[in-house]
């Protein structure tokens, strides 16, 4: 989508000067109901996939565990939830349990999106924010859980509970879990740091903000407000966020400019974040504050195509995080006990996740070079969110390829093609 040069203007004059923007408006934040007392009404316009005459009241729903799973289809992190949270309440079919995930998305929208993500749990239509409000939700996605007296136990997220299915367990036999959480579990405010005078107004009155900034940060990290502080990256390189914003990886970015050499910052706070217009306005704003222009392009250049193995049933794996190990201290993530062990030791591992058209972009960073997709009909064969996992030998190219191949049953054949790419040039020049 292309805007006019003074659609660009009168959005640059409002966020530029100072590289974040506030819009102040009425409505106070919400807050947080406490732990141990009675749990808010939970006021829905509609209930889907729940049985007939089913009803949110806390005398319908007495004698029940109720997990209130606060999401939207906007959210990323919500919908890479979904197919676990159906695992999980698959679990617990035959439970005192009811899973009522509440979106403030109107029902046209949800019944498309169910169309090609089933959840498995009730839904409840929340377009008005009254249940949102009421438990005081200020970030996505977001759990809670209320026991079967009609009293909330405390909070978590769907994450944790897939992660830990022992503490839902304990929550239906004992009515407690010292796992839960007194309050919400704190987002990350991407502007912490920003001083004062930069914020222009208080950010919880903000409805949207953005910063760009030299990077004090050691490494990369990413966080994700769950589509309602937007998408936020620290310590990344200039290649590294257009590689993001672009939604291209890097080997496909062809660069004609002189990068600056320093880390950035850039960090978003809105609710717009997943809208075309948005991420327009985002490719502009970076191309004027490090004058350069990014352009997509063909390019004649070395790459390896992604193809099955004849006669090989690749091994893929749906992604189980009740079984997933991490150590964020270490950044280690792992599939299984053994491999976090042998990861902790020093081994080194290929660990991808997510659905299986995105493989190639996950390979592409390893091999340094563009890498195609040819799949077949593979990616719609094993729908839902998997995970590759192997080791090999850092650094080393034939090693990885060695091990995708013995190991997933997927083989990079090197040939000389014709790509699309992004250009990065110095703002002006002419191709």
């Amino acid at each position: 989508m292309s805007h006019s040069p003074s659609y660009y203007r009168r959005f640059l004059n409002i966020i530029i000067a100072s590289l974040s923007t506030s819009i102040a408006h009425a409505e106070s934040p919400p807050t947080a109901p406490v732990k141990g007392q009675l749990a808010p009404e939970v006021k829905v316009e509609k209930l889907l996939n729940s049985p007939e005459g089913a009803g949110t009241s806390w005398q319908a729903l007495r004698g029940k565990v109720v997990v209130l799973e606060f999401w939207a289809t906007y959210c990323a992190p919500c919908v890479g939830a979904i197919p676990l949270m159906n695992q999980l309440e698959e679990e617990f079919a035959n439970q005192p349990i009811v899973f009522l995930h509440i979106t403030n998305e109107d029902e046209a929208t949800i019944r498309k999106f169910l169309e090609t993500r089933p959840i498995h749990g009730w839904i409840g239509i929340d377009t008005e924010k009254a249940t949102m409000k009421a438990y005081g939700i200020k970030g996505l996605p977001r759990s809670v859980v209320v026991g079967k007296d009609g009293r909330l136990l405390g909070w978590t997220t769907p994450f944790q509970l897939v992660n830990d299915p022992e503490m839902l367990k304990s929550i239906i036999e004992t009515g407690s879990s010292p796992r839960l959480t007194d309050t919400p579990p704190a987002l990350v405010d991407p502007l912490q740091g920003v001083p004062r005078a930069e914020q222009e107004s208080n950010p919880k009155d903000s409805l949207c903000d953005i910063v760009i900034r030299r990077s004090t940060s050691n490494h990369s990290k990413f966080d994700s407000g769950g589509g309602s502080l937007g998408d936020s990256r620290f310590g990344e390189r200039l290649l590294g966020h257009i590689s993001y914003f672009w939604d291209v990886p890097e080997p496909r970015i062809v660069v004609e400019a002189t990068m600056p050499p320093e880390k950035f910052d850039i960090v978003t706070r809105t609710k717009k974040a997943d809208m075309p217009e948005f991420r327009d306005a985002m490719h502009r704003l970076i191309e004027v504050t490090f004058e350069i222009s990014v352009t997509p392009d063909k390019r004649t250049m070395d790459t390896y195509a992604l193809r099955v193995l004849p006669g090989r049933e690749p091994q893929l794996a749906p992604l189980l995080l009740s079984g997933v190990y991490t150590d964020e201290s270490k950044e280690l993530f792992a599939p299984s006990k053994a491999i976090f062990e042998r990861m902790k030791a020093g081994e080194h591992f290929f660990i991808a996740t997510g659905p299986l058209n995105m493989l190639a972009n996950s390979v592409s960073a390893e091999v340094n070079k563009p890498v195609l997709a040819e799949l077949g009909d593979l990616s719609t064969k094993y729908d839902g969110v998997y995970i590759i996992c192997f080791p090999y030998e850092k650094g080393k190219v034939a090693s990885f390829i060695d091990g995708l191949q013995k190991n997933v049953g997927l083989a990079l054949v090197s040939e000389r093609r014709e790509v699309d790419v992004w250009v990065v040039r110095k703002a002006g020049t002419v191709k």
